[in-house]
């Protein structure tokens, strides 16, 4: 029973996922897909340590690993590892000293190069190796009612224009403490209804998410993150205006469409993190830190860049409310809005 434990475990690696195979063959499954992309990337090896016990090492493919792979091939570590320790229980109770010889088990432990912290640390300079889902807090029937929401985009637009506002004006008392008075928040707005997709985009140069926010908060529907102590530690006592109450996240923007992707830079950092979502998206979000791309992100080193693929019924709707083409750029002066 042991080995037959053991074998279902070690019955992985590159072996099981052949590079033709994904070449040819399209995966239904999400899981299955899943599945396939972690084993395409590892490796397991046998190694003696000093004091005579062999060590499975598993040497993982870091160039081809993101968030959800990382996620995945941690869970199945951590669970191997898991494995052994019982099963190494399990024959020195049953056997005591007397037998316990003849049931030794080759294999005491494992190892891997993304376990230890630096190699993480490494990983964590373009990816997000913590879990990123969406989650829904328990105070979302109060947030979330139908007839204020129904199918209208503008409540989506409402919640991510507040979103970006709040931003901006946190960034500029953060601006003014140090010194700097010439600070102008921005917000772009921009909606193409003949693209192919569709699409919704808006940008800011305000205060950048961190992954705090974006793990805790954003992708958390009924979290605000202007309830957090650190929040009003540092804008409640002087007096910042807020816009945005609601604390609906990444759900305001599954409002205006089924796909979404954003660019966001904390205030003062180098790197950006970019994540796509959709609204059938299943289990971990891939989070990635790179140079930001967009102008407005790098010319003022902040803010967040949020495009929302959109069903063109929608978007003609969002568009026939604007008179403008079909092509609608908006810029807000942020200062009339302080």
């Amino acid at each position: 029973m042991i080995l037959l434990r053991l074998a279902d475990y070690l019955d992985a690696g590159a072996a099981r996922a052949p590079h033709v195979i994904a070449s040819i063959q399209h995966f239904e499954s999400a899981i299955s897909l899943e599945e396939f992309r972690w084993n395409e990337i590892v490796e397991l090896k046998d190694v003696w340590g000093s004091s005579g016990d062999e060590s499975e090492f598993i040497e993982v493919d870091t160039d081809k690993i993101d968030s959800r792979t990382f996620l995945n091939v941690e869970c199945w570590l951590k669970g191997l590892q898991r494995e052994l320790d019982i099963c190494w229980r399990y024959l020195a109770l049953k056997y005591e000293n007397k037998y316990q010889a003849r049931y030794l088990l080759t294999i005491r432990s494992i190892d891997s190069n993304v376990l230890p912290n630096m190699p993480r640390q490494i990983l964590e300079e373009r990816i997000v190796i913590e879990s990123a889902a969406i989650r829904v807090n328990p105070q979302i029937t109060d947030l979330l009612v139908v007839p204020l929401y129904g199918d209208d985009p503008s409540y989506g637009v409402r919640e991510l224009l507040q979103n970006a506002l709040d931003a901006c004006r946190e960034r500029k008392v953060l601006e003014q403490e140090r010194g700097n008075n010439g600070y102008e928040g921005s917000v772009i707005i921009e909606v193409n209804s003949k693209s192919n997709p569709p699409y919704f985009c808006i940008t800011d140069n305000g205060i950048g998410m961190t992954k705090d926010v974006i793990l805790n908060y954003f992708l958390i529907a009924g979290s605000s993150y202007r309830n957090n102590f650190s929040w009003k530690k540092s804008f409640q006592e002087k007096e910042v205006c807020r816009s945005g109450r609601f604390g609906v996240g990444v759900l305001a923007a599954f409002l205006l469409g089924y796909k979404i992707q954003v660019e966001t830079l904390p205030m003062g950092e180098e790197k950006a993190y970019f994540y796509q979502i959709e609204n059938n998206s299943y289990g971990q979000i891939n989070i990635e830190r790179k140079e930001p791309r967009t102008e407005t992100l790098i010319h003022n080193s902040g803010g967040t860049r949020i495009l929302i693929e959109m069903d063109s019924k929608k978007a003609d709707r969002m568009v026939s409310e604007i008179p403008l083409d079909h092509m609608a750029v908006t810029r807000l002066d942020t200062q009339l809005l302080w």
